[in-house]
């Protein structure tokens, strides 16, 4: 065999190398984009049951989101301070689907199952009294996050959230 030979086989193998070495890439790509996924899921399913297990484990929490029924100006001042908390935790679960979204760890259909339990949250009278005094404090595209979650409710005509021992029935509980 002539050292040109060599040469060719050398460039050939050489070609199979780098198409290996780019499967390889792309298989790990994958692997770790479902890590991601499935990592955002549990930090998703966490949020969400830690502030569902604060409704159900506290009483005053379940009665201020009763009486809120009456709108978030009918509440008293200490009643308003707890609905502002239980309303600023719903819109911190909203900032991490957004997030989760816009890095694509968040894949659509699930997003829209979630935007329409957030517009059950979000679209009964007290949370937009509530959201009306505090959008101020809010990035642009976490209100029009939540002004398209609140059309939506309306559009829909879905029922308000009404907390229970035995949770609300969705799917995904934010």
């Amino acid at each position: 065999m002539t050292l040109e030979a060599f040469y060719f086989i050398a460039q050939i193998l050489a070609g199979f190398g780098i198409i290996a070495s780019l499967i390889f890439a792309g298989l790990q790509v994958r692997d770790n984009t479902r890590q991601q996924r499935h990592r955002s899921t549990l930090e998703r399913a966490s949020y969400s049951l830690q502030v569902h297990e604060h409704i159900l484990s506290n009483p005053d929490v379940r009665r201020v989101l009763s009486l809120a029924d009456g709108g978030f100006h009918s509440l008293d001042r200490d009643s308003k301070l707890v609905y502002g908390s239980y309303a600023r935790s719903v819109l911190q679960f909203l900032a991490i689907l957004m997030a989760q979204s816009q890095d694509t760890r968040l894949d659509t259909e699930t997003r829209a199952a979630y935007d329409r339990t957030l517009a059950q949250r979000l679209g009964n009278r007290a949370f937009i009294e509530w959201w009306e005094v505090e959008k101020i404090f809010y990035a642009p595209d976490v209100r029009r996050n939540v002004i398209a979650a609140i059309e939506r409710a309306a559009a829909e005509d879905l029922p308000p959230f009404v907390p229970s021992n035995g949770g609300s029935g969705n799917a995904h509980d934010a």
